[in-house]
């Protein structure tokens, strides 16, 4: 076969077949082309692309691709993903009352927007960070984040040739899961009052700031946390912390309670036991004198804790328990430790180690100076020494639900419920028991904690002022102001804590935040529409009812502002011989002191004096509410709270025979109506 046969059969071929030959040319050019170009793109490193945005009409941004960010660029420029953010979980008070939720931010419900009900309670509730996400940036929203935050979705679009975006075939979402709620211990009344309560008294005070703390002694939770100023979770123009768990402070004498708590439970002084406070002044050879507010010369420990004596404090430190005992008992308190209540801004206070105390340390810790704490752990030590001597747990949750109200587990399967845990005994029950008894003296009369006193109400408590520290020294005329009090102080419901940045008038604990703590029990006990405590009576509706609070003890009740009639009946039915000094008709004190126990043989001395234009209560329980009101009103007193429902009254406050005096507040507590 010669060269010429072949091309005379190409050329007769290509004459009859040329358009068929002529596309296959094409076709195999265009091939190759697009092959090396792919290659070239997609493998070949050293290629690159070249990308023009445009950004306004007369600006043009060119951007370079090379090696893996143009493999990246080419794989997903065909496709694109949506996200779809996921509902955040809501923060509910212990009544099930929406304090944060979140609402849709467009009209597809793929963004959302957090709202919160109540805004005062920011420094706890926290907030979260402008974003998709949403993400929690402080308080609540950020210690319970893993569970309100869910998991956003997305749905996957491809592009079609015109660039218009269409859904991938296949698999093309993942879905949204929901944010769980959960549901705080706070009770959102209560934590109105205290944060009203705190504002006002930091402005009347013209402090710098303050925080407070409600607490159930027996069970840890905390039913409101405060802290002020506060903020706008929203807006967000200023960001405060929660002080109540996130201030170090040297607390002042209200740690005294450690200190005697310690001291009474080995054994080694008694409340009787005489100590000699040296009439205010303990000097230390080299450096300043140790002094006392209140002066005092010999005087039994009890007068010591009442009248607030740093002398007996630092002796009892030094005298009796030595350093290692005291430093073994601020550690059974939870001092130098965080409680594990589980808020991220928790700090753990300064219990410095034991080898590094100086011997004016060890004395000044007895008192409450050289070591800091969280108003937190002195809600905890205050909450043992109201339930019997147990370090509780704090809690800030009860529970968290999906949606449908079930409880989520975490990823070990344990269900989300906060259940009361003791951490260790700290203090006997009887020390426990003592404690409160010199508590009690506090708020009374004489006592430092006296304007913390509330009619009706049996309190217990301890004063503390400090000066603050800056870079290592005690600042000149800047002081901590704090109140610990434990309500009914013979069976515990509430224990109250306050504590007062910077108190410009008032200055003292026991007079800026003593009275703060009185108007928050006041209002609390008072409101009809808070249950907490009201099933254990806070109020002393009589005394006769008393000696049924323990049922292993009698204890002497609270005589005073009874008339003479009444007392007479009470001694008669508790078969206690009596003794009145006076003759008048209103008992103004008593010796024993009201909740003393009975030992032996009982008798109590009544003195008595006059009250002008006194008016005495009337019997109310069993009468029609109406009927109660116009009694009320005839005698010229005004109910103050009557609680709902319908009916007869079931309980009065103040009691019957009690002497009321001018502005005091009276309360109803009324049947439940069947509707």
């Amino acid at each position: 076969m010669t060269v010429g046969y072949v091309i005379e059969k190409i050329t007769k071929y290509i004459r009859e077949d040329g358009f068929i030959v002529f596309s296959l040319l094409v076709f195999l050019g265009l091939a190759g082309f697009l092959t090396m170009r792919l290659w070239f793109l997609q493998i070949c490193d050293d290629s690159e692309i070249v990308i023009t945005q445009n950004r306004g009409q007369t600006n043009e941004r060119k951007i370079v691709l090379r090696g893996e960010d143009k493999k990246s660029y080419l794989r997903n420029s065909s496709r694109r993903s949506i996200p779809v953010a996921a509902r955040r979980g809501r923060i509910l008070d212990r009544n099930g009352r929406e304090i944060a939720y979140s609402i849709p931010s467009d009209s597809e419900a793929s963004q959302w927007h957090r709202i919160y009900t109540y805004t005062k309670s920011a420094p706890l509730i926290g907030f979260v960070k402008r974003d998709f996400y949403q993400s929690g940036l402080s308080g609540i929203e950020h210690a319970f984040d893993s569970y309100l935050a869910g998991e956003a979705g997305y749905t996957e679009l491809r592009r079609d040739g015109r660039g218009a975006l269409l859904p991938k075939l296949g698999k093309s979402r993942q879905k949204v899961r929901e944010g769980s709620d959960v549901h705080l211990t706070i009770d959102l009344d209560i934590q109105k009052i205290v944060d009203d309560v705190l504002e006002e008294t930091v402005r009347e005070s013209r402090a710098k700031g303050g925080m407070a703390i409600v607490m159930d002694p027996y069970t840890g939770e905390i039913f409101a946390m405060s802290s002020f100023p506060t903020f706008d979770p929203v807006r967000r123009n200023t960001i405060e912390k929660n002080r109540a768990v996130s201030v170090n402070y040297e607390p002042g004498s209200i740690f005294k309670t450690i200190t005697f708590a310690a001291a009474l439970n080995e054994g080694l002084i008694t409340p009787d036991m005489l100590v000699d406070c040296q009439n205010g002044r303990f000097e230390i050879a080299g450096e300043r004198p140790i002094v006392d507010v209140i002066r005092l010369g010999v005087v039994p420990y009890s007068d010591a804790y009442k009248f607030s004596s740093n002398i007996a404090s630092l002796k009892i430190v030094t005298e009796k328990l030595g350093n290692q005992m005291f430093f073994n008992y601020c550690r059974r308190f939870g001092i130098g430790e965080r409680t594990t209540i589980g808020l991220a801004e928790e700090e753990r206070g300064i219990l410095n180690p034991l080898h590094s105390w100086r011997p004016r340390d060890a004395m000044s810790m007895g008192f409450g100076n050289a070591v800091s704490v969280t108003l937190l752990q002195m809600a905890v030590m205050t909450s043992t020494i109201a339930n019997g001597g147990l370090v509780m747990r704090p809690q800030i949750y009860r529970k968290i639900t999906d949606r449908r109200g079930r409880i989520v587990t975490d990823s070990n399967g344990n269900p989300q419920r906060s259940e009361k845990l003791i951490k260790r005994r700290a203090i006997s029950e009887e020390t426990a028991r003592t404690m409160r008894d010199l508590m009690s003296d506090v708020v009374n009369e004489q006592g430092t904690g006296r304007l913390a006193a509330v009619d009706g109400l049996n309190i217990g408590g301890k004063t503390g002022t400090s000066r603050k520290v800056e870079g290592g020294r005690y600042l000149d005329g800047k002081y901590w102001a704090s109140f610990t009090a434990i309500s009914p102080i013979d069976k515990p419901a509430l224990v109250v804590c306050v504590t007062i940045d910077e108190p410009r008038q008032g200055l003292f604990g026991g007079v800026v935040a003593g009275t703060a703590t009185a108007k928050i029990l006041k209002n609390i006990v008072a409101s009809p529409k808070i249950s907490i405590g009201k099933e254990i009576n806070l109020f002393i509706d009589t005394a006769a009812n008393l000696p049924a609070v323990e049922p292993q003890r009698r204890v002497y009740p609270n005589f005073v502002k009874l008339d003479l009639k009444t007392a007479r009946r009470i001694c008669s039915e508790m078969k206690i011989d009596c003794d009145f000094i006076g003759s008048e008709n209103v008992i103004i004190s008593q010796i024993p002191r009201a909740g003393s126990e009975i030992t032996g043989a009982a008798r109590i001395t009544l003195r008595t004096d006059t009250v002008e234009d006194e008016i005495t209560m009337p019997n109310l329980v069993g009468a029609n509410i109406a009927d109660a009101i116009y009694m009320l009103r005839q005698r010229g007193i005004t109910p103050t709270f009557i609680e709902d429902g319908i009916g007869k009254v079931r309980r009065q406050h103040p009691t019957v025979g009690t002497v009321v005096r001018e502005n005091q507040p009276c309360s109803l507590f009324v049947e439940r109506g069947i509707f």
